[in-house]
């Protein structure tokens, strides 16, 4: 047993799993010819019996399939064994209730995502059942550009919210993709808005310290930046810089005429570095050093 290590666990439950489908596949087929023999039609009052229709169940059955299966025929009959109101139903997943296409769309199965949407007709801008996220949210945050892309030629609302106010470019920002944001905005993003807690994508860049992203938000898209735009709460993304260390961000942003304004707190953005213990950055918004 102890020579059974994991790559040998994982394809002895691979070969279960495709057996356990196929098998399922052919009793369901077999059954449904002998319903047909026997005049047992769609009216005849017996509900299809489904294999996989108990819950939790259902979806971690189709969680292993996209993470483990080389074998698209294997989730295709999968799929064939669920009606379109089990596929647009929504599962307990992590902190959300997905579909199967939001898990598809945040793992980058952009196959699986294609069967779903174009044949199995499942709606694009599905949303999760608690935190209201589309596909296109998921695959944005995740940095899926071949996701993003298809979601969008399908139709996805490229300035869809979810329920806390997050537009998709929020997530394509927290993602860090800069060739996901762009083309977000090409294809139509709204850029002038912010989420829950007041916050524009600039302020996502400069919290997560993702400098050619806010290069790019400063100095490609200065029509509609406001370097010193503040949050819910007075802050601005020179206040975001400091506080969570994006040295690199904070420059740039000085640099584009950013502001050393109080918050609703009464801190400035130098005082929350101080507090943080970034001196340098503290002496950049000062003026103590240059560079």
């Amino acid at each position: 047993m102890n020579n059974f290590d994991n790559k040998s666990w994982h394809t002895l439950k691979n070969t279960i799993m495709k057996t356990l489908l196929r098998t399922t596949f052919l009793v369901s087929l077999m059954t449904s010819c002998l319903n047909g023999y026997l005049g047992m039609d769609s009216g005849s009052g017996i509900e299809k019996e489904h294999s996989y229709s108990n819950g939790a169940y259902d979806f971690e059955t189709f969680v292993e399939l996209v993470n483990d299966t080389d074998d698209f025929d294997d989730i295709r009959i999968f799929l064939n064994d669920h009606t379109e109101e089990e596929m647009n139903k929504t599962y307990d997943w992590e902190d959300d209730t997905y579909t199967f296409l939001h898990y598809a769309a945040e793992k980058c199965d952009i196959e699986v995502v294609e069967e779903l949407v174009k044949n199995r007709k499942v709606p694009v801008d599905i949303t999760t059942g608690q935190r209201g996220r589309t596909p296109l949210q998921l695959a944005a945050v995740k940095g899926h550009s071949n996701v993003v892309k298809y979601l969008v030629e399908q139709g996805a609302d490229v300035s869809k919210q979810d329920n806390e106010e997050g537009y998709v470019l929020h997530y394509a920002t927290s993602g860090g993709d800069v060739n996901i944001v762009k083309y977000l905005i090409e294809r139509g993003a709204k850029v002038h808005v912010k989420d829950k807690n007041g916050f524009t994508i600039l302020h996502v860049a400069a919290r997560f310290n993702n400098l050619r992203l806010a290069k790019y938000l400063i100095e490609e898209r200065s029509d509609w930046t406001i370097i010193n735009t503040t949050s819910k709460r007075g802050n601005t993304p020179l206040h975001l810089a400091a506080h969570s260390g994006s040295k690199d961000v904070a420059r740039v942003l000085l640099e584009a005429g950013a502001q050393d304004i109080k918050n609703n707190n009464e801190y400035l953005a130098s005082q929350l570095a101080e507090r943080k213990r970034y001196t340098e950055i503290k002496q950049m918004i000062t003026g103590e050093v240059l560079d």
